[in-house]
């Protein structure tokens, strides 16, 4: 039986990764919702080319005001205006009362602290993607369990021919199905911050003692950090899912049945599920901290979470593998893996083209 790392170990190290991947890409973690957009890549690239127009006017327009402020102002600070409040509107008889002006303390606070950043590329996400089979891959190199199969617990219960890469098609395809029927395999595309809103006009010029001077914008690097960032993070991420043991189609089974089948539950057999538990209480702990200075984005519970939750869970048991498990598996050698995230695929087609052809409504999802 492979040895794999306590739950005290692998809930915080997952819990640290769902922080850590928000304070490095400012989004949160969803593989689901990564995953997802390779089912549509042609919509998906037609997207990027759109983010990518939008992006490039949008610095073109950053650089021009900022040279022309500073050509108007030179070194001087920007000057202080006081807002001027509206003046009251006029009064048209004694029965009338003049027209009300605003108050400003009516006025919504406005927000502060960093936002969601915008969908990453395609190609940063693949780069995530792989990186995931990657850290499968150095895990049980590590291990020395590489191309070791999904084990013998799965052909106890489904055998080793088509039987079982039918169950595991089907599984993932009850995962892919269920991710976006909870509204959680969409990639959130959250809209640019319009001026006087954080984020966008705090962007535009820059003082640095006192000088107007345009914000500085990083060529090379800003092109492939994300590849780069992402690809530590899913390797990472990959790296400790296989060595919890999340990509062992037996340790899923245990899991979801407490180890009851085999004389359970023991602490054993609970070692995943208090894994979740300390995952969840670390990350609770970590976005409770950040949501002091960032705009932490909230998903709220729509008409499909629970009947998407119930066929997600019922896929996630019948194939032993979540989206990132499954990668991770693939990673691992486990050849079968590959009708897994197939399955995966093609479930979330399924609902995209589903939704299209009925009008269900589209809930994003924050990946």
């Amino acid at each position: 039986m492979t040895a794999y790392w306590p739950a005290w170990i692998v809930g915080p190290a997952l819990g640290a990764l769902a922080v850590g991947y928000w304070i490095a890409l400012r989004r949160p973690l969803s593989v689901s919702g990564v995953l997802a957009r390779f089912s549509r890549v042609e919509e998906e690239l037609e997207f990027d080319r759109g983010s990518a127009v939008v992006q490039s006017d949008l610095a073109a327009l950053e650089a021009a005001m900022a040279a022309a402020t500073a050509e108007a102002f030179g070194d001087m600070p920007p000057p202080d205006v006081a807002p001027v409040a509206p003046a009251p509107g006029p009064s048209f008889g004694a029965d009338m009362p003049p027209t009300p002006s605003a108050s400003p303390a009516a006025a919504p606070a406005a927000a502060t602290g960093r936002i969601c950043a915008p969908t990453p590329t395609l190609g940063a996400h693949a780069t995530f993607l792989a990186a995931l089979a990657a850290g499968g891959l150095l895990a049980s190199t590590l291990r020395g369990d590489f191309g070791s199969g999904l084990g013998d617990s799965f052909a106890r219960h489904f055998g080793s021919g088509p039987r079982g890469l039918v169950l595991l098609a089907a599984g993932g395809a009850l995962v892919g199905f269920g991710t976006a029927l909870s509204g959680g395999a969409r990639a959130h595309r959250l809209r640019p911050a319009h001026a006087g809103e954080p984020g966008r006009d705090r962007g535009l010029l820059r003082g640095r003692g006192g000088r107007l001077v345009p914000p500085r914008r990083g060529r090379v690097m800003s092109r492939f950090r994300p590849h780069a960032v992402s690809g530590v993070l899913g390797l990472a991420l990959g790296f400790v899912l296989s060595s919890a043991g999340f990509s062992d189609w037996g340790e899923i089974h245990r899991m979801f049945t407490f180890g009851v089948p085999g004389g359970g539950p023991s602490l054993a057999d609970l070692r995943l599920t208090l894994a979740f538990v300390g995952a969840v209480a670390v990350a609770l702990a970590g976005f409770h901290l950040l949501a002091r200075h960032d705009q932490l984005p909230a998903k709220p519970i729509r008409s499909g979470t629970v009947p998407g939750a119930i066929l997600f869970g019922a896929g996630w048991a019948l194939a032993g593998a979540c989206p990132a498990a499954a990668l991770v598996q693939i990673g691992e050698g486990k050849g079968a893996a590959v009708v897994t995230l197939g399955g995966m695929l093609a479930g979330a087609w399924l609902h995209d083209r589903l939704r299209k052809r009925f009008g269900w409504a589209r809930h994003s999802c924050i990946d």
